[in-house]
């Protein structure tokens, strides 16, 4: 195997185990295994079949690209480039709703989900280009 440079193995651990949490999170609701916080059901309880498709979608998409990585396989531009599609209309989605803003206001918002959210997927997106350009994902 070849060597694995560290920020692969952050980007891997990080976003896989959040990933994997947030899984376990959305599935275990579905299938009626709530949690005992009131406030994350009533979250949950307004969400519909679109939103959860897209959260676990985005969630699936996120390890197959941290797989990717992992592996150093260039297939994992492709799949951090649908992450950030489907965040961003995940960030779109969200914000027509309004729950989401009603609850932590607009500039709240804007900086965890436009600034920190998109902002990490762009950087992941283009530490995966520098890669390929490198020759390290092949």
């Amino acid at each position: 195997m070849r060597n694995i440079p560290i920020p692969v193995w952050i980007i891997t651990i990080y976003f896989g185990v959040t990933s994997l949490m947030g899984l376990y999170t959305y599935t275990s609701h579905l299938l009626g295994f709530g949690s005992n916080n009131p406030q994350l059901m009533a979250a949950f309880s307004s969400y519909g079949v679109i939103d959860y498709l897209i959260i676990i979608l985005k969630q699936i998409l996120v390890l197959a690209g941290c797989y990717f990585l992992f592996r150093l396989k260039k297939q994992a531009e492709l799949v951090f480039s649908a992450v950030l599609a489907i965040a961003t209309i995940s960030l779109v989605w969200f914000s027509l709703k309004g729950d989401v803003i009603a609850s932590i206001g607009w500039l709240t918002f804007l900086i965890a989900n436009v600034g920190i959210g998109l902002g990490l997927w762009v950087a992941i997106l283009f530490y995966s280009k520098k890669l390929i350009k490198k020759g390290v994902l092949v």
